[in-house]
């Protein structure tokens, strides 16, 4: 199996070629730090005493902090493991997993939040969702990737 970055990567010809192979590995980094962000998470709910200041937002009870960390570790490891193994039916998952992200957010924003750019924050999110979608599901270079 080819690197994303490799020249005998599916569609390896041209600048939208390469721009997509370097998209697709930047997504692979940003979602290894989503992992990592939920291991932390889930590090915070286990143990009282951290040696770091917590991320977890104190507005969210620990039922909504375990389906929030979950839900990222799900979308992480399914994420790497799908696009680095050219899994066929990873942007189905995605739309899957991003879906029930994007629903947590939106009752997130709606019944716990209280700042005043919730809201940005709430259309910043679906947007990079639907962004990593448009891309799994149309673009060239991940059509031949997931071989669909």
């Amino acid at each position: 199996m080819p690197s994303p970055l490799s020249a005998d990567a599916p569609g390896a010809a041209g600048p939208l070629a390469v721009a997509s192979r370097v998209f697709g590995a930047l997504l692979v980094l940003v979602h290894v730090g989503l992992g990592a962000w939920a291991a932390v998470g889930f590090a915070e709910m286990a143990f009282d005493d951290l040696p770091w200041q917590r991320l977890s937002n104190p507005l969210f009870g620990p039922a909504m902090l375990a389906l929030q960390w979950s839900l990222l570790a799900i979308a992480a490891a399914t994420f790497v493991v799908g696009y680095l193994r050219p899994w066929p039916a990873l942007p189905w998952a995605m739309l899957v997993i991003y879906g029930a992200m994007a629903t947590t957010c939106v009752y997130q924003t709606f019944f716990i939040l209280t700042d005043a750019d919730r809201f940005r924050a709430l259309a910043i999110e679906c947007a990079e969702y639907t962004l990593i979608l448009l891309f799994l599901f149309f673009a060239p270079y991940a059509r031949v990737r997931f071989a669909r």
